[in-house]
């Protein structure tokens, strides 16, 4: 009676833990669908937009070394964006579990960057804080706490602020391909334009109106929040879509478990019964014996 009693226990309680996964995943499908067919639309848009923000920087060194070469500038970096000259690595993480590998997969892309170029890093999320501590405790990093499911603009100006004091911008965060493959991208938003950097931009000519140093302005201000905006609901489409594809399997495991507990419940109820039956038959006996 005691197994009986403890398989019947276990049905219900993996019982309630299907329903409470099918709670989660529901919870996911809504969100991924409210947020994939602007995500992807403006994909390429802002692929295309980043490269042209790029290029006008690139636009503003050249028109800075000519005015040196005619000597009608003394200082280079006085004429320059506003940047500390620094790379930064922006690590996107989540709050939460149930993701699946895709955060453990992006962390393993940020940490074997970091290993090639120690450099400022952001991090963003308490799972990716505790995989820091844990496994990174020589790592100096900033902490921002955002949230899994939604866009919280008074705490996605901070984060703003913060890396736009950067030459080069180097966010780690997982990349929606289809709803079962998600892959761990290294996205530049902001690059120096010094060296190899500079060889890989394209160098067109542009007229800019009113003058370039309005038009860096504004891709300072409004283009590279937009760039960053973007990056992070690429970011929570990937986490949904991988929450679901972890959710699902979830439930086939659960399926699976509830199956062999109620052929053991059945087996106990057979017992039972079987119990029942040869009692009956020894009173039955013994009556007649009497």
């Amino acid at each position: 009676m005691i197994n009986a009693k403890r398989t019947a226990n276990d049905i219900e309680a993996m019982k309630s833990m299907r329903d409470f996964i099918s709670v989660y995943e529901e919870i996911a499908a809504n969100n991924m669908r409210r947020i994939r067919d602007a995500v992807l639309e403006r994909r390429d848009f802002l692929a295309e937009l980043t490269g042209l923000y790029n290029e006008i920087k690139m636009s503003y060194k050249r028109e800075i070394k000519i005015l040196l070469s005619k000597k009608k500038l003394r200082d280079l970096s006085a004429s320059f964006l506003k940047t500390n000259g620094k790379t930064v690595f922006v690590f996107f993480s989540t709050n939460a579990s149930f993701y699946g590998d895709i955060v453990k997969n992006t962390y393993a892309l940020f940490k074997e960057s970091y290993d090639r170029e120690k450099c400022d890093v952001v991090v963003i999320g308490r799972i990716g804080k505790n995989l820091l501590d844990k496994y990174m405790p020589e790592a100096a990093y900033t902490f921002f706490d955002f949230p899994d499911m939604s866009m919280d603009m008074k705490l996605f100006k901070p984060v703003v602020l913060h890396i736009a004091a950067y030459e080069k911008i180097i966010i780690f965060h997982p990349k929606f391909q289809t709803l079962v493959r998600q892959t761990p991208t290294a996205f530049v938003i902001s690059e120096s334009t010094s060296g190899a950097s500079a060889s890989s931009v394209q160098k067109n000519k542009y007229i800019f109106e009113p003058s370039l140093d309005k038009i860096i302005e504004y891709f300072e201000r409004e283009i590279f929040s937009s760039i960053f905006e973007q990056t992070v609901h690429e970011s929570q489409l990937s986490k949904f879509a991988s929450r679901m594809v972890t959710l699902d399997q979830a439930t086939e495991n659960i399926k699976k478990g509830l199956a062999k507990l109620e052929i053991k419940q059945r087996f106990w109820q057979h017992q039972t019964k079987n119990k029942q039956q040869l009692n009956s038959m020894t009173g039955i006996l013994m009556w007649k014996r009497t």
